[in-house]
């Protein structure tokens, strides 16, 4: 029985544990193969952290009404847009529904405006309608892309270790029904059924799930390995690894290293995690230029790291194998093809 469970608990813990990360064990090849030491004071990246909530907030215009002027607009239907806005529900709803609650608003102004004639509450409202219409960008920022969905979608989850073979929501759908939603505002849609509203607060809401924070983190651990990897091979630049081209002992190591290592595994892994960027960055990117320019600084300075490290990630790879090649010139080889 003792044994029974010793073995149950091995196997558990080897379930739970974290998937080998080829880049590490490549590294750590390449510095015994070439007999040099990796530089540990590199910096192996930094993952850029969503803004604080704070940095986010951007106060909007205000519209004060009196008991006189509220009940003056019960003509319109603005009147029960505008009450549903000063509820107790109201007051807690999401940015998302507030920016609902905004196009509503701008969507059936114009009509309660030339239904109050010539008068002050009209001049207020059509001042008001104005001061909303120059904020709605901003307001549709706040709700898409300053949202408690979309942090979490740049959060680094724990995801399966076959990732991003095995990827449960791709979000392809989702991120093109929130730009389309953008694109739609900007082009001067201000009606959206309930059925459209409640398709994109269900693509907003499926950002919680998403891979960004993932993809990134991994970008970033690939680009720190490879960096240091790098550093073993300039070391070694220096200090030939062939002479006259004659293939050493040490070269024929150094190419299976390579052949199997960095080829077999962390090359191939990379091109995966390029393959899965290739699909999500443009659509990321489809939604932030539509509201970027109305966000606050810090989320821009954020975005511009992020796409720094995305830049730098999927660099690597062909940054290392240039040096390779710089190396297996001393020995003619190629990489991928070894001499006997």
């Amino acid at each position: 029985m003792k044994l029974i469970t010793l073995v149950a608990s091995f196997a558990v813990l080897g379930a739970c544990s974290e998937p080998l990360n080829h880049a590490d064990d490549y590294l750590s090849r390449l510095e015994n193969v070439l007999d040099r030491d990796a530089d540990r004071s590199l910096s192996t990246g930094l993952h850029v952290s969503f803004p604080d909530q704070k940095k986010l907030e951007i106060s909007p215009p205000v519209f004060e009404l009196s008991i006189k002027e509220f009940l003056g607009m019960r003509q319109c239907r603005l009147h029960t847009i505008v009450a549903q806005r000063n509820s107790q529900l109201g007051k807690v709803a999401t940015d998302s529904q507030r920016l609902f609650n905004d196009l509503e608003i701008l969507s059936l102004g114009p009509t309660c405006i030339e239904k109050l004639g010539d008068s002050t509450l009209a001049n207020k409202l059509s001042s008001f309608i104005a001061k909303k219409e120059a904020y709605l960008n901003t307001a549709a920022w706040q709700a898409i892309l300053a949202s408690q969905e979309h942090r979490s979608f740049w959060h680094d989850k724990r995801l399966s270790k076959d990732y991003p073979n095995d990827l449960a929501l791709k979000l392809t759908k989702e991120l093109l029904v929130l730009s389309g939603f953008l694109a739609a505002i900007q082009n001067g849609e201000r009606h959206f059924t309930k059925q459209d509203q409640s398709e994109i607060e269900r693509a907003l809401g499926q950002l919680r799930l998403g891979d960004g924070g993932h993809l990134l983190a991994e970008f970033v651990k690939l680009s720190g390995s490879l960096e240091r990897a790098n550093s073993v091979i300039q070391k070694r630049l220096d200090s030939p690894l062939c002479h006259k081209q004659q293939v050493s002992q040490q070269a024929k190591y150094f190419s299976n290293v390579v052949n199997q290592y960095f080829i077999g595994k962390v090359q191939a892994r990379s091109v995966k995690l390029e393959q899965r960027a290739r699909v999500l960055m443009p659509l990321i990117s489809d939604i932030e230029k539509h509201v970027l320019a109305y966000s606050t600084p810090e989320y821009r300075s954020w975005a511009q790291a992020r796409d720094k490290q995305f830049k730098i990630g999927r660099a690597a790879t062909l940054k290392h194998a240039r040096l390779i090649q710089e190396l297996y010139q001393q020995c003619g080889l190629s990489p991928g093809v070894p001499k006997d």
